[in-house]
């Protein structure tokens, strides 16, 4: 599922997906010095997945009639729920174009 999330401005440390640096060898790649700099300052942001509990249909206007927190260590923090991408809405870069 991460295939269609993870973006080129998401780390791998973000998406979890530390383990495909190879970071505990001396395997050099692209991109490994900025990676353990980003480990190394803290992790900013992180990608999750969400699933519903809620029974009975989930449609569009059920979700966007919620109102959404995410608990952070016993901080709510008022979060904004997306239908579409919004770093790409139309999915104009997935077709090719880059002039937006």
């Amino acid at each position: 599922m991460w295939h269609s999330d993870i973006r080129s401005d998401d780390s791998p440390l973000e998406a979890d997906l530390t383990f495909t640096c190879k970071l505990k060898t001396d395997i050099p790649f692209v991109g490994r010095q900025a990676v353990e700099e980003y480990k190394a300052s803290g992790i900013q942001k992180r990608l999750v997945c969400f699933t519903l509990d809620h029974r009975g249909p989930v449609n569009k206007d059920f979700i966007l009639s919620g109102s959404y927190q995410i608990d952070r260590m016993g901080q709510l923090l008022d979060a904004t729920v997306h239908m579409k991408s919004p770093f790409d809405p139309k999915n104009r870069r997935l077709m090719g174009f880059y002039d937006e």
